[in-house]
């Protein structure tokens, strides 16, 4: 993503983030040319805080990796924790390099008395310590970061497979192929009778992305690329992306603002 950033601003094409979300994206690594639909970890960490904080689970446990982009996500959670949500704090931490053993970890959450635990994880890593977790006894309430990989139903079933108690609680998304409001209905339905699955968020954040580079070559009457970053950027430019009232993008990082979900995986029920 940040290769495509430099490119695009060096050509002078638009570029529309569909699958990332680190943060530098947003703020160093920033682009005039790039426009991101892709929700950033800051939004997705505050809604989990607002969600989670408001259910009334106030000790965190954090489970990250150890690279700089899940250290920065930490820090950012740490920061909406601190700032926003009186009473809510982190109990403690592990850093896990990938593979490595998470014996002993399950261990430290219960001694934290934690009653919320976070993965800030890739997709395989978080199904990885799930199952660790889930056979450690945990009984905290547990949710990960939503990488695209980590918002689909081939995810979902992955997650209940390998920790069928841990593994079905709430996601935060940015898409949900079951939502039935603004629209959202006939765009799934759509989707599904083209293609014969559901429209998970990633497939949800590559069409708006398509669409939004067509209604501004359109309605902007030009496909010339400066008229087209022209329109993507104007104060006046709104988006249906069915999620309710038109979307914007921010003028200082280009970042869309928009709604983020909270899906729940089903059970499976034991005479399933």
């Amino acid at each position: 993503a940040a290769a495509l950033a430099a490119w695009s601003a060096a050509s002078g094409v638009p570029y529309i983030n569909v699958g990332a979300s680190d943060d530098r994206l947003r703020n160093d690594l920033c682009e005039a040319t790039m426009f991101h639909v892709e929700p950033s970890a800051a939004m997705y960490l505050d809604a989990m805080a607002g969600w989670y904080v408001r259910s009334g689970l106030r000790n965190w446990y954090f489970v990250r990796g150890a690279d700089e982009e899940s250290e920065a996500q930490y820090q950012r959670a740490l920061e909406t924790l601190r700032e926003r949500h009186f009473g809510a704090r982190s109990v403690g931490e592990s850093s896990l390099e990938d593979g490595a053993d998470v014996g002993g970890l399950a261990d430290r959450i219960r001694r934290a008395n934690a009653d919320f635990v976070v993965l800030l994880l890739s997709a395989p890593e978080q199904l990885r310590v799930l199952e660790g977790l889930e056979e450690g006894g945990v009984e905290a309430m547990l949710t990960g970061f939503p990488y695209p990989e980590a918002q689909t139903r081939a995810f979902y079933a992955a997650s209940r497979a390998a920790s069928p108690r841990l593994g079905t609680g709430h996601r935060i998304s940015a898409w949900e192929a079951t939502l039935d409001a603004y629209g959202a209905r006939e765009l799934n339905a759509r989707y599904r009778s083209v293609y014969g699955e559901p429209m998970d968020a990633s497939a949800w954040a590559v069409y708006q992305g398509v669409k939004m580079l067509y209604d501004s070559a359109f309605f902007g009457g030009s496909h010339d690329p400066a008229d087209v970053i022209s329109y993507l950027s104007g104060e006046q430019s709104v988006f249906d992306v069915w999620k309710g009232i038109g979307t914007t993008f921010r003028p200082w990082d280009g970042q869309l603002r928009q709604s983020l979900y909270l899906a729940k995986i089903d059970a499976i029920s034991e005479d399933a």
